[in-house]
This record gives structure tokens, sequence and C-alpha cells, in this order.
């Protein structure tokens, strides 16, 4: 059966080689990479859109009459996968090298760019996964999603491991992700310039299926001593300050607006949307964000609400009992990442029980209840 995936894999590999070769973006990104003029965005979006293309041509060859009774065997998803993000690693983390080389050239900076580690256990887990899922096509689908997310974090992985070495060896390092305007919440959230590693958020190279975020990072010689982390001059701390993360500056208010401010806190407190325990702690009455528009519903409205909301209350619970059940791909998932999903559905739980409590609230007041 090995030998099956090895043929596929072959076969893939032709397929991906004339996409890449008639990919117009491709051939102009490649270039402009031969001739100097790309940065490493343009290693990010060199990433992705190999990605793609490996997804398409695993479409275009592998289909579940290619496979022996039909089943994406674990051995079999492995002889195809691996060797084909082998050689995608292999790519991308050439292009990277190349153009940080000619960028370094100009800068006058002279470190040896750092290769990634190869992903060999997320590989293996995302190939389990495949050979778990329940039909064939499913399990191919699975194999097409990792290939091009891997692909496409190759050049994070780069990065990554880039901004560490380069941060450690006294240069100032900064990382920019942007957004492609048609991203999750998530993704816009975390967009954005930070200085590495001091302000740059953990995830910042954490990426999803379909993402189409790029990540770069960029370098200068450094003034930052390496071993105390002290900066040598003024003119670089003030550099350091107003050009290292792109965090908005503190919001500053006259005297009449901070009273005015202090005076609509301690109404909120008295109203019973902020309580004071005794130990000082602030604790936020969650039913004064529940849906505004509950008052306005009918009776048979806010019941027929009511139940919506606990049965989608018990699936979120389901999800953090069973997330594989709800993410196909969760095995491969970063852990930080996991850990963020379950507290978006603890969220979403509190919140959609907030709608509940306040409903029947509104249900006993119009004595319905």
């Amino acid at each position: 059966m090995e030998d099956i995936g090895k043929e596929l894999c072959g076969r893939v590999k032709k397929a991906l080689e004339k996409r890449v070769s008639s990919n117009a973006f491709m051939v102009r990104l490649k270039e402009e990479i031969s001739e100097g003029r790309a940065s490493m965005k343009d290693a990010s979006l060199y990433s992705q859109a190999l990605g793609i293309d490996l997804r398409r041509a695993i479409r275009e060859v592998v289909t579940p009459a290619e496979l022996p009774d039909s089943t994406l065997y674990y051995n079999i998803a492995y002889s195809i996968l691996e060797p084909l993000l082998r050689d995608t690693y292999e790519d991308v983390n050439s292009i990277c090298a190349d153009i940080q080389s000619r960028l370094d050239d100009k800068a006058g900076i002279h470190l040896a760019p750092q290769k990634a580690d190869f992903p060999a256990e997320r590989v293996r887990a995302a190939c389990g996964s495949a050979s778990t899922r329940d039909t064939a096509e499913h399990g191919i689908e699975v194999l097409e999603r990792t290939s091009e997310n891997i692909t496409a974090a190759f050049s994070d992985d780069y990065m990554k491991a880039n901004a560490d070495f380069r941060s450690r060896a006294g240069l100032d390092t900064y990382i920019e992700r942007r957004d492609d305007g048609k991203c999750c919440e998530w993704c816009s959230k975390i967009a954005g310039r930070y200085s590495y590693p001091d302000k740059a958020p953990r995830d910042i190279f954490r990426r999803h299926d379909n993402c189409g975020c790029t990540v770069e990072y960029v370098c200068s010689k450094g003034r930052q001593d390496v071993w105390s982390k002290k900066w040598r001059d003024d003119q670089g701390k003030a550099e350091r300050i107003a050009y290292a993360d792109g965090a908005q500056k503190p919001t500053t208010f006259s005297g009449k607006k901070a009273e005015e401010l202090e005076k609509r806190l301690t109404n909120e407190r008295e109203s019973g949307i902020i309580k004071t325990e005794k130990d000082g702690a602030l604790i936020i009455n969650m039913q004064f964000f529940a849906n505004k528009n509950i008052p306005k519903m009918t009776d048979n409205e806010l019941k027929k609400s009511i139940r919506s909301w606990q049965q989608r209350i018990d699936e979120h619970k389901a999800y953090i009992n069973n997330p594989i059940t709800h993410c196909d791909n969760w095995e491969i998932f970063d852990e930080r990442y996991q850990f963020g999903l379950i507290r978006h559905w603890e969220h979403e739980i509190k919140t959609m029980q907030a709608d509940i409590d306040a409903a029947i609230k509104e249900l006993e007041r119009r004595g319905s209840l």
C-alpha cells in the first residue's frame, strides 16, 4: 500500500509543478525574488500561494477510486503528504533565506539565515486525523486543508526562528501581521506591528485554515545591549517607544471629562451594573449586557428563544467536552489555539445564559411564566 502512496505522491508533485509554472502570480513573485525586489511579505505570499496550489494538486490526483478499498490508510496518507510537505518546506525556506540575504546585504547585516524546524509531529498528527475520517472523501479533504495550512505556515516558522535569533543577537526586531480584509475577528484583532519579542502577542505567528494573513519581520542594526537589554542612547529609546508595536497611545482626559467618567462609573455601581466585593474586586452583572430586544419580544418568541439558546449552550458544552466533533483537525492545532477556542465557547455560553436569564425575568414580570 505504501507503493500506492508513493505513486500518488509522484503524480501530485507533477501536478503541482505544472500549476506553479502556469500560475501568473507565482511566476511574477519568483521574478521579483530573483531580481532582488521582494520583501519578507512576498515570502509570506509565496508560501500561501504554494499551499493553495498544493491543495489543488492533491484534489486533482487523489480520489477514493485511487485508494485500495476506497480507504485512506495512515501509511498511504503519510506516503503522500510527508514528501510533498518536505519539498514545499525546502522551497519556502530557500525563498525566505534568499530574500533575507539580499535585505541583509542592503542593511549591512551579516548574520546567516536560520532554517526553521520541519514540523514532523504535526504532519504525523495530520495523517492520523485524515486516516480516521468516516469516508475517504473526508480524509482526502483533511489532507488538502492540512497541506495548504502547513505550507502557508512554513514562512511563519522561518520568520519566527529568525526573529528569535536576531532579537537575541541584539537587533531591533519587529513583527508585522496584516489581515487580508476578509479575515475572522481573531485575525483582525491580532493584526498590527509589534516589537519582538517584548510586545508581540504569543499567537502572532498562528494561522488557521483558509487564513489569508501575511506575517513578516523586519530588523535593523540594534542599539540594544544583548546582555543588559538596556538602550545605548536616547535616540534609540525614543525610536523604540514611537516605532515599536503600533499600539494605541493612552487616552488623556481633561479634568472635566475625568469627573464625568467618574460620575458615570459611580451611577453604574449604584444601578447594579457593577458591584464591588469586600476585597475590592469588581463584579459585572452580565444580565445588563443581554439581548436588548428581549423586552420587545412576544411571550411565544421569548419561550422559543429560550429553547434555542439552551440548545446552543448544550452544543457548546459538547464542543468543550469533545472538540473533535466540531473541529475535524483539532489534533493538529497548537495547544494555545485550542485553549483560545475553548475560552471562546465558554464566553458564548455565558452570553447565551445571560439572554436566557433576562428572558425568564421578562416573562416573570409579565406573569407569563
